[in-house]
């Protein structure tokens, strides 16, 4: 037996459930108070040991999507740990910490740990029925024994959970739009709030709502939270929407590239792997950071409705005088694809390239070239809402630094040029190697073609 394990002192278990049976139907809801009253005992010199207070068993019924937790404990400020776990019990290890359980936060003096539980979470724990176990510990750094009291409050229910919406953003002064808000939960009269004021809604099913956003709403840069409020008074889970400074809204996904017009084509596709039907936007962002309207799509922005299972594609045709710029989008969890530029010129066969998509959080970005009898181009986007400046760093095949440069980038605005015609990297001509494309404040996103004759090709770019 270990040092830490003679301490550990079980001193309450409750019976298991304590919340209600059956199953819940749409609306319904169940709830559970326990006033806990515990003693914890602990031992010196041994501060990486845990005593357990108390273990909770809650019974979650059939149907319910989601689970509110409070918890708020008084021990003389000493801090109590709080867990779950889907299951009757919690095991411990040797130092008594829980095994295999969620923590949900420490509870203090004045300070409660508050969490929901939602059925299909993709991040931390997902609610499931049956008994969940709440588990409240100490740990302790000196001997002595500390007494604990207070309340566990928790709530089952049915209603609506928000999984994504889309957009998740907007810029500021722009024009008003369709908010699409994907979950669990949702009946006929579900209403989507907007810092807690309703907006008009239109009920698709049970897992999807369209919303109309004002204008006025998105007047100024901020944030806004939206909720769903069910007929009865039952609420969702908050999801932050921001507003960004007037240009250009952010999504979590950039093709730095996107040209049309003037013997240029670009298409975007995307695929659904999931059961669920999804929708989100697309928008398009000129060089420097304002609306691009794309005649094929209507607009300066296109909702990509996908059933299950199902493809979209988004092309801007080859039309009209060239217009160049970049795309911004966030595809839900289980959304793929790509991007395809096409060049066609008179008197041979269109050249095409398959794009990837980046990430808009990049702040460092590596991109292989040869310049040896090919030319390297590059699309650099600032997608961040500060300016910046990209810091380019070349290096030859002998890891020797051959040239640098600074390329200023305003807030949204996009670049695009052959990479050894900015001044400081003329020495790329005729050898091969790597660039670091790099920002010290804001974020970068870098797109590489390579050229030969008529002919290119994306190059990828390894990114952090």
């Amino acid at each position: 037996m270990s040092k830490c394990s003679v301490l550990l002192s079980l001193v309450v278990a409750a019976s298991p459930a304590l919340l209600g049976q059956g199953i819940l139907t749409s609306g319904q809801a169940t709830h559970y108070s326990r006033t806990v009253s515990v003693t914890c005992s602990g031992g010196f010199p041994l501060p990486t040991c845990y005593a357990v207070c108390g273990l909770y068993n809650i019974a979650v019924p059939e149907g319910a999507n989601r689970l509110d937790v409070s918890v708020s404990v008084d021990a003389g400020y000493h801090p109590v740990d709080v867990y779950i776990l889907h299951g009757s019990d919690i095991s411990q290890s040797s130092s008594g910490s829980p095994v295999g359980a969620s923590y949900l936060g420490y509870a203090n003096v004045g300070q409660p740990v508050q969490a929901s539980i939602l059925s299909g979470s993709s991040t931390g724990v997902s609610l499931q029925p049956g008994t969940w176990t709440i588990g409240l510990y100490m740990p302790f750094s000196i001997g002595g024994i500390l007494s604990a009291s207070g309340t566990i409050l928790a709530t089952a229910s049915t209603g609506p959970v928000i999984g994504s919406i889309s957009p998740t953003s907007a810029a500021a002064s722009g024009p008003a739009f369709t908010l699409t808000v994907n979950g669990t939960g949702f009946v006929p009269g579900s209403m989507v709030e907007w810092n807690g004021s309703p907006l008009t809604t239109s009920y698709v099913m049970g897992w999807q709502l369209m919303a109309s956003v004002p204008a006025s709403w998105i007047a100024t840069q901020g944030s806004a939270n939206v909720t769903v409020q069910n007929p009865g008074g039952v609420a969702s889970n908050a999801v932050a929407f921001t507003v960004t400074p007037p240009g250009w809204p952010v999504g979590t996904k950039i093709l730095p590239q996107f040209v049309f017009g003037g013997g240029y084509y670009s298409a975007l596709y995307f695929a659904n792997t999931t059961a669920s039907a999804v929708s989100f936007t697309v928008s398009f962002v000129t060089e420097n950071a304002n609306a691009m309207n794309v005649a094929s799509v209507g607009g300066a922005s296109a909702v990509v409705s996908i059933p299950p299972y199902g493809t979209k594609i988004i092309e801007a045709l080859n039309s009209g005088a060239v217009t160049e710029g970049w795309a911004t989008f966030s595809p839900p969890t289980g959304v793929t694809g790509y991007g395809v530029l096409r060049q066609s010129v008179s008197g041979r066969d269109d050249q095409e390239a398959v794009v990837p998509f980046s990430d808009s959080t990049v702040t460092s970005s590596t991109l292989v070239w040869d310049d040896t009898a090919f030319t390297t181009a590059v699309a650099i986007v600032n997608p961040s809402a500060v300016n910046t400046t990209v810091t380019v760093t070349v290096h030859n095949d002998q890891g020797q630094i051959i040239g640098t440069a600074s390329i200023p980038l305003n807030a949204g605005n996009h670049t695009a040029t052959i990479l050894r015609d900015v001044a400081g990297l003329s020495s790329m001509s005729g050898h091969r190697g790597y660039a670091t494309f790099t920002v010290s404040s804001g974020n970068v996103a870098v797109l590489g073609l390579r050229f030969a004759d008529a002919a290119f090709t994306s190059i990828p770019t390894s990114d952090k």
